[in-house]
């Protein structure tokens, strides 16, 4: 795992700090704020391979089908999303309405219990 160093967390938080506070910035512009975040962070820190979830706090939800999709019933696909909200939409998005549940976790997905098989967000 990578370390941080304080100064480096300060140019971070200066950067980021112009950015959102600036009503002519791109981010005020678009509304797209993860950029910024990512912009920032590349200015700041000197490594590459840090992932969006160090900073986004992204964890993993996992989506099922249900019997709503004759091919992926016996599915589920793994979503990483801020919150259990962003892991719907994404579902929405690559899906439509072809899926059941969106769960915070494997156990209650009931990936084990029901013996669900893995696949890839847009399979």
């Amino acid at each position: 795992m990578n370390t941080v160093n304080i100064e480096n967390v300060h140019i971070f938080a200066s950067i980021l700090y112009e950015q959102l506070v600036n009503p002519k910035s791109q981010c005020h512009k678009t509304g797209k704020y993860t950029s910024v975040i990512e912009n920032a962070m590349k200015e700041a820190f000197s490594f590459e391979d840090i992932s969006p979830d160090w900073y986004l706090g992204e964890k993993e939800f996992y989506g099922t089908f249900g019997n709503k999709d004759e091919v992926r019933k016996n599915c589920f696909v793994v979503i990483k999303a801020r919150t259990m909200q962003h892991a719907r939409e994404q579902m929405f998005g690559v899906y439509n309405n072809k899926w059941a549940f969106v769960y915070p976790t494997a156990e209650e997905a009931g990936v084990d219990k029901y013996k669900l098989m893995k696949i890839n967000l847009g399979e």
